[in-house]
């Protein structure tokens, strides 16, 4: 596993919002889904706020969400206007305060502003959600496995901690044997891999979602039908195998290749 093909998101911190830039329709589409499911999934834990987003670029413009989100992962209390949708200068402040909360913690937010997310600029809006996820919940995580906690380290962990022959975030999953795989790392014996077969994709795919919900609390952020396509979306698998790696760490720890 020297070779590991890192996906193009975790390489460079400097090169996410541009990357956003070029997203394909469907692949926004994609990823739009994952971290509406990926913010619902973990405001539902721990924030008594019971509003969902539905529509993202909409729905996280106030910044309302945007600084839940922030207490939920960091166990801090921001200071939040509650505006009306029209009261942008409310708006601005709330956003305003939620980046430079995560400039203070070190965040690099090249080309990130608080008009442009107040606007619902998609490509800021996607560069800023996968930021949080990378930065706050999934180096978080690993920090104290890694020497250092740059990207190229996180994606070598994220492989590895998977004891698995994962190439990359993309194809690799595409035929859901190693979301089974996975699976069975952290809880030997939920999945019976004899039947996961590589032609059954689709049931593949179903199966390691509903098993992972069911049995370890893993909320099913992807669909089979977004991952079963010639490309998947690099993204928004880390996103979910992210998701394992937070809540498992000891299972994890002992299944390091590194």
């Amino acid at each position: 596993m020297e070779n590991v093909g890192y996906p193009h998101a975790i390489r460079r911190d400097s090169e996410v919002c541009n990357r956003f830039h070029n997203l394909k329709d469907e692949q926004q589409r994609i990823q739009i889904k994952t971290f509406t499911n990926w913010i619902n999934a973990t405001l539902s834990k721990n924030n008594n706020d019971q509003r969902k987003v539905t529509d993202l670029m909409s729905d996280i413009k106030d910044g309302v969400i945007l600084l839940n989100i922030l207490e939920t992962l960091t166990n801090s209390k921001l200071a939040k206007e509650m505006p009306k949708s029209t009261r942008r200068p409310l708006q601005i402040n709330n956003v305003s305060t939620a980046l430079n909360y995560l400039r203070r913690r070190g965040m690099k937010l090249v080309n990130i502003n608080c008009t442009d997310i107040v606007d619902g600029k998609p490509s800021i809006v996607l560069g800023l959600v996968w930021k949080i996820i990378l930065h706050l919940q999934i180096q978080n995580t690993l920090s104290r496995r890694l020497r250092r906690t740059n990207s190229q380290d996180i994606g070598k962990l994220l492989t590895r901690s998977t004891s698995l022959e994962a190439k990359d975030f993309g194809q690799s999953w595409r035929s859901g044997e190693l979301f089974n795989k996975l699976i069975n790392r952290i809880k030997p014996g939920a999945i019976v891999e004899q039947r996961i077969q590589p032609e059954n994709v689709r049931e593949n795919l179903q199966n390691a979602f509903k098993i992972a919900e069911r049995d370890l609390d893993i909320p099913q952020l992807l669909d089979p039908d977004d991952v079963d396509v010639d490309k998947p979306d690099e993204v928004s698998i880390i996103t979910y195998v992210g998701e394992f790696i937070k809540k498992y760490p000891d299972e994890v720890d002992g299944c390091l290749k590194v």
